[in-house]
């Protein structure tokens, strides 16, 4: 269904990853490093550019099992089998932390990794668990963060200049809400004034 709605060239699932390691959650507990690494390397590397990639991560993933190791390479996943069963591992706060700390490592990597022109979208698909209680009352409990990344200091600039802000701590006085839709149009218009 969503190959349907969306239209792409290429829909990868789980069957089409060839990882061999630990399976580090119930949810097929392939690590994120390892997916993207894959899709870079298999997959964008044999399709010109421009290049558009919609990844869902899942290390991160509720009820947060302790996350895999971070490594050089991301076939080195392939060679661990660390323990009998996935595990939760401390208070459900720190495994979260824990599970954070690795998406942003492993997103950050393949976002230097990747060429300088490249342009990247991270929408959360709920509220963070630590913003929940900042946010009651003041947004909707559907809205979600959006961040903005590039190497391109004219475009995050042209973010800034719009009423986006730096970090991972919001100042809710001063969020812009947009809906999914209009992300669209706000992104396609930062491209364009930067390209003129």
């Amino acid at each position: 269904e969503l190959n349907r709605f969306w239209g792409f060239d290429r829909f990868v699932q789980f069957t089409d990853i060839p990882y061999r390691g630990f399976r580090y959650d119930l949810y097929g507990g392939i690590p994120d490093q390892y997916s993207l690494g894959f899709v870079r390397d298999s997959l964008l590397a044999q399709v010109g550019q421009p290049r558009f990639l919609f990844f869902i991560t899942m290390s991160s993933h509720f009820p947060w099992y302790e996350p895999p190791p971070v490594v050089e390479d991301w076939r080195q996943l392939d060679g661990i089998q660390k323990m009998d069963k996935p595990e939760k591992i401390g208070k459900t706060i720190e495994r979260y932390a824990a599970s954070v700390r690795y998406e942003l490592e492993v997103l950050t990597r393949f976002i230097l990794e990747t060429e300088d022109d490249a342009f990247f979208i991270l929408v959360g698909d709920h509220q963070p668990a630590t913003l929940q209680d900042k946010l009651e009352g003041i947004f909707d409990a559907y809205a979600v963060p959006l961040h903005i990344i590039s190497k391109d200091e004219k475009l995050v600039q042209a973010f800034f200049d719009d009423g986006f802000s730096e970090g991972l701590l919001p100042d809710t006085s001063k969020i812009r809400l947009l809906r999914h839709e209009e992300i669209y149009p706000v992104v396609a218009e930062k491209l364009l004034q930067v390209s003129r």
